[in-house]
């Protein structure tokens, strides 16, 4: 009987760690936290959105998409759904995206640790591997605090990424990786939130302030991309699940130390004659008022003082001392609000860790080119997906392959 060492014992690990107990490996895991599975009750908000019914390698940021899509095709959110209803799960959809019927992470974690439990997988907690090394057939495992060793055939780094982690928070895998000769592509924080910038507007004025938006990424010359969907305002910038979809782009152009700003439409299903004509019927009223009084019923108040701000106007000039130029300059910036990023915010609040282990050094099984017998899944490899169970799909279709093969 062969024996697998899973080293990390997340949504990934737990799912590999299955599918080589059902081929009849001998399995144990190795957590360094004090309970497996911890970051799968955060998950959608406690609710565990674990797939998406969209699901492509196009959600993906990758470096190799053809062996993401090879993996995807062979276990897709399909075969995901049915593994979780042969283990007892009901499931339900919402708009493209599957939660359990329960709508509680602690399902899907507690579906998973019944399965290792009944397939007699050896769970090892507050037990942190901090070295690996490889013989001509075995590998031998070292643990910190402790003096004893372990000896397996076959190894899964299921470690996950720094995602999560506070500042005096460490992950070791990456310099065990490193060990055996793989390189890292810049670990970067994505789903999370972004921090931004505009002159004479006040971000914690703010704070609290949520609204439908569309926000459009520029360089200095070029439009990049776009996301549509509820944003809300923090005292340091955008947050929300748009702005999550834009994070690793954010992220990218931060590191790389180039500039990058956001424009926001706030009002994206309404053309800028509209708003034209909403001013000009509202001024035919003919009552003389402050400006920010004059646009009560358009966006929320904080929004429309900050708004004025952005224009250098005053929010108390009356309406009757503003220009035409005055009431352009005000509709332009609702619909095209622009802020410079000032990057995004760091890994304690991310959901997911951008970079990693390129794919081009894994096979197909994702087994290491470099090292015969060592897996390297979910977070640790360089595929982070956009909100929506994506993320957890990688974790879960990664983790069912390299289980089932480290057994063959």
């Amino acid at each position: 009987m062969k024996s697998v060492a899973i080293i990390g014992g997340g949504a990934s690990g737990m799912m590999a760690a299955i599918c080589a107990a059902t081929n009849k490996c001998e399995v144990t895991i190795f957590e360094k936290n004090d309970r497996i599975g911890k970051k799968i009750l955060s998950t959608g908000n406690g609710k565990c959105n674990f797939t998406n019914a969209a699901l492509a390698s196009d959600k993906y940021y990758c470096d190799d998409e053809e062996l993401l899509s090879k993996a995807l095709e062979r276990f897709d959110n399909n075969d995901l759904i049915s593994f979780f209803q042969r283990l007892g799960m009901l499931v339900k959809e919402k708009n493209g995206y599957y939660y359990p019927l329960s709508e509680q992470a602690s399902t899907v974690l507690d579906i998973l640790r019944n399965e290792l439990n009944n397939l007699n997988v050896n769970v090892l907690t507050n037990k942190e591997v901090i070295s690996i090394e490889k013989n001509i057939t075995k590998f031998t495992l070292k643990t910190k605090d402790s003096k004893e060793s372990f000896s397996f055939d076959k190894v899964i780094m299921s470690c996950g990424g720094k995602s999560g982690l506070s500042h005096n928070e460490t992950n070791n895998s990456y310099d065990i990786l490193k060990s055996f000769g793989h390189t890292i592509k810049p670990l970067l924080p994505a789903l999370t939130q972004i921090k931004c910038k505009a002159d004479n507007v006040s971000f914690p004025a703010l704070k609290g302030v949520r609204l439908d938006c569309v926000l459009s990424v520029y360089d200095e010359n070029n439009f990049i991309t776009n996301a549509s969907g509820e944003v809300l305002f923090t005292e340091y910038g955008l947050s929300g699940i748009v702005s999550f979809q834009l994070s690793h782009l954010i992220a990218l152009y931060a590191y790389c130390k180039k500039k990058v700003f956001i424009e926001i439409d706030f009002m994206p299903g309404v053309k800028e004659e509209d708003l034209e004509n909403f001013f000009a019927s509202k001024k035919l009223l003919g009552n003389n008022c402050e400006i920010q009084n004059f646009m009560i019923g358009l966006l929320n108040k904080k929004l429309n003082i900050e708004i004025l701000k952005y224009c250098d106007i005053k929010p108390s000039t009356e309406i009757d001392k503003l220009t035409y130029k005055d009431y352009s300059r005000i509709m332009k910036a609702i619909k095209h609000f622009k802020v410079e990023c000032n990057g995004v915010n760091d890994f304690s609040s991310s959901q997911v860790t951008a970079g990693g282990i390129p794919l081009s050094e894994l096979d197909e099984k994702f087994q290491s080119k470099f090292i015969d017998g060592l897996y390297i899944i979910g977070e640790l490899t360089d595929v982070d997906g956009l909100c929506g169970g994506y993320n957890l799909q990688w974790a879960f279709t990664s983790g069912h392959i390299a289980g089932e093969d480290a057994c063959s």
